[in-house]
């Protein structure tokens, strides 16, 4: 799914892009399943800004999976 309407990252998501973000969630969940790491956890992801190394100047999330993940902080 590739959506039509241009949104830069997270920040510039607005109430009428609700849907759109919805649906982007729910192919993550769909997703997850595709690739076996629904059941043991999966962490998502947007980077937003160049702190946070978006190199990809259109939104959309990481789904990290597949071992244990550690705490980020």
């Amino acid at each position: 799914m590739f959506p039509i309407d241009h949104i830069p990252n997270v920040l510039q998501v607005t109430d009428d892009d609700a849907a759109l973000c919805g649906r982007l969630l729910t192919v993550t969940a769909d997703v997850s399943g595709d690739k076996n790491v629904a059941d043991s956890g999966f962490r998502l992801i947007a980077n937003t800004g160049p702190d946070a190394n978006q190199t990809v100047s259109h939104m959309h999330v990481h789904c990290i999976g597949g071992r244990r993940l550690q705490d980020e902080r």
